[in-house]
């Protein structure tokens, strides 16, 4: 990642889902070598603390806000992880090429993690994901 990013992990209250969910992001990050500065928040509060940071992870619905947002569910079940972790992974490859922002609104607007997966460099990381949005 290009300098440390913030993220943020919403429930409704801040307390035991969204510890859980965070030390389950820490260890993924590390898992990948990875650094970012990990906040908790409460649902009520997620559009104001939102504004100073690059992602957030929830358990709950959230307002809208100007930030990318995915399900903290899977860290809870384990269901689903692995596409959460495609996208450490993704981030790591081509921290020079795409910025967090971009790679999230890729990933929502369909890119496949088969694709992000078969990829074997930065760029090639990039031109799959740009095929796979339509680009």
């Amino acid at each position: 990642m290009t300098g440390k990013k913030r993220i943020l992990i919403v429930c409704g209250t801040a307390i035991t889902t969204s510890t859980m969910v965070a030390m389950k992001v820490e260890d993924l990050l590390k898992k990948h070598g990875l650094h970012a500065e990990i906040r908790r928040a409460l649902t009520s509060e997620a559009k104001v603390k939102s504004k100073d940071a690059d992602l957030i992870i929830a358990t709950t619905q959230v307002p809208s806000v100007e930030v990318p947002v995915i399900s903290g569910i899977p860290f809870i079940t384990g269901i689903g992880v692995d596409k959460v972790e495609l996208l450490a992974i993704a981030e790591k490859e081509i921290q020079q090429v795409v910025a967090l922002q971009q790679l999230a609104d890729l990933f929502q607007d369909g890119v496949t993690l088969r694709k992000i997966a078969a990829a074997r460099s930065s760029n090639e990381v990039y031109r799959a994901m740009l095929k796979g949005a339509g680009a």
